[in-house]
Parts: structure tokens; C-alpha cells; sequence
């Protein structure tokens, strides 16, 4: 490690101390070829514990939706309540009260994890009257319909954007939102809050 630049040990010790600044120790590593073959020979092991880790943690459909796995270690999770489950068993329940974070992991009765997203949705239907609502969407899979993963929401204008069971345009929408993107519909835009 002796032939290592100073700010390469210096964030090579950093993660080690607490997996704090990552994605810059990545960024370093990326920038030289020799740097990259150091650290990997070092420490492969951890980066394999830690995709490990996270395949464990999280079913991979939802791993799928993060363009990077390593944005995945601090998501924030909160305990599941019998009261986030409605009528047909959707989890649609959820209010905006309940999430205090933009993606929040949960685990529900059945040890299926799912997500929740905090959205701002803004309708327009003319350059007069401007619609912001602010709900919340979960991403789940449902047992009655064969596991399929669904999303639900208490407010019913999710709907204009997303279908009740997933399909490929939700996914690529899902993917650009937990990216930071605003996205537009027709007359409506979304984003994360």
C-alpha cells in the first residue's frame, strides 16, 4: 500500500472506518487503471461482502430499479403496521405522515420487502389551474395475484402516471424518478420530495 497516493489511503482508510464516501473513493479509482488493480487485490473482499449483503437484504427486482447498488446502503427503513394494508390486501394504505425520507424499505407480514416513494405530482390542465398534490406510492408484490409486483397508493391520482401492476413503461419512470429526474406526462410531472 506503500506505492498508493496520499488521497487514495486516505479514502481507502475512510471506507474502511465506516463506509462513508464511496462513490468518491470510486471516482478516484476510476480515474487510474493502476490504483483500481491495487485496491481491488486489497480489498475485493469487502466490495463482495457488501453485494452479498445487499442481495440478502433486498429482493433483486427493487435492486434492479437503483441504477447503483452502492446508493442502496443507507436506504431507511421503517416498521411494518397492519394498518398500510387496505381492503384487497394491497398495501395502499400508507400515508404521507407515516414516510419522512423520498425511498424508505419496508418488510411486510409475508418477509416480502417492498418500497415506498414520496411523490410531488403536479397537474395542469390550463395556464390557470395548477393541481400539486403530494402522496405516496408503494412498490410490492401482491400474493393473491401470484406474487406480481404492483404499486398502490391512498390517493388515487398515482394512477395517471403509473398502472396498478407493473409493467416495463412504470419501471423505466420508476428508474428515472429514484435517478432525481422530473418526469413528464401529458399534462402532469412528477418527482421525488
Amino acid at each position: 500500500m506503500n506505492d498508493l497516493c496520499d488521497d487514495l489511503k486516505y479514502h481507502i482508510i475512510s471506507y474502511v472506518n465506516g463506509l462513508k464516501n464511496l462513490e468518491d473513493l470510486h471516482n478516484i479509482l476510476l480515474v487510474s487503471k493502476y490504483y483500481m488493480v491495487h485496491f481491488e487485490n486489497i480489498y475485493k473482499h469487502l466490495f463482495a461482502d457488501y453485494y452479498v449483503n445487499i442481495h440478502q437484504k433486498y429482493p433483486i427486482f427493487i435492486i434492479k430499479f437503483f441504477s447503483n447498488v452502492l446508493s442502496m446502503r443507507n436506504l431507511p427503513k421503517i416498521e411494518f403496521c397492519e394498518r398500510f394494508i387496505g381492503e384487497t390486501g394491497s398495501i395502499d394504505k400508507i400515508k404521507l405522515s407515516d414516510i419522512n425520507e423520498k425511498v424508505t424499505y419496508c418488510i411486510d407480514q409475508y418477509t416480502n420487502g417492498f418500497l415506498i416513494l414520496r411523490l410531488q405530482i403536479v397537474i395542469e390542465r390550463n395556464s390557470i389551474d395548477r393541481r400539486k398534490l403530494e402522496t405516496v406510492i408503494c412498490i410490492y408484490q401482491k400474493p393473491n395475484i401470484h406474487y406480481r409486483w404492483c404499486i398502490g397508493s391512498n390517493e388515487p391520482y398515482y394512477e395517471i402516471m403509473f398502472n396498478s401492476i407493473i409493467n416495463y413503461t412504470d419501471i423505466i419512470i420508476i428508474q428515472n424518478l429514484l435517478l432525481g429526474e422530473t418526469v413528464r406526462f401529458n399534462n402532469c410531472e412528477i418527482k421525488l420530495f
